[in-house]
């Protein structure tokens, strides 16, 4: 599981949905169909959490094992 800082959140209702995005990326082994950080992506412009998209662009979270 990762920290998500509440200043990176512009909503902080927000965190839940943030969490369970975020958690979607976090796999040990990639398959075909995973979810991938384009959806995650698609899916935090639609909660406007675009620091959350910044920091996952420039890698700040990692994810897997």
């Amino acid at each position: 599981m990762i920290l998500i800082p509440d200043e990176f959140l512009n909503d902080k209702d927000n965190l839940s949905k943030v969490y369970e995005i975020l958690d979607k990326l976090d796999y040990d082994i990639k398959g075909y169909d995973d979810y991938t950080e384009d959806d995650a992506i698609k899916e935090l412009k639609e909660l406007n959490e675009d620091i959350i998209i910044e920091k996952l662009n420039s890698g700040f979270f990692t994810f897997g094992a």
